[in-house]
């Protein structure tokens, strides 16, 4: 992957995850330490983000290095991935004992 390919891929998981989180830029540019200035620039992957500056934006996005730089899959914190399972299972137990109740007044 190009330079520039990178800084694309950055920009759109740091803009995903910051919107998903339900953050502003001037939040998260706080939060991480870094100017609006800054995060816009990398946001539009105009400039280049330094591994420090990556490792404090992935804290306060509460996900990783490795997630904002990965082009398969959009970045999501292992919080959430735990969350998202745990919903799963409690839909299907309750589609099951809505089937039983359906069941059961037939």
């Amino acid at each position: 992957m190009t330079d520039n390919g990178l800084a694309t891929v950055v920009a759109n998981n740091i803009w995903q995850t910051r919107e998903t989180r339900g953050m502003t830029v001037p939040q998260l540019a706080r939060a991480a330490g870094i100017t609006k200035a800054y995060l816009y620039d990398v946001e539009y992957a105009k400039r280049n983000v330094s591994l420090r500056v990556a490792c404090a934006i992935a804290q306060a996005l509460h996900t990783t290095v490795d997630a904002l730089t990965s082009d398969e899959s959009p970045p999501t914190c292992p919080t959430c991935k735990v969350l998202t399972e745990l919903l799963e299972v409690e839909a299907e137990r309750h589609k099951q004992a809505i089937d039983s109740l359906k069941e059961v007044m037939r």
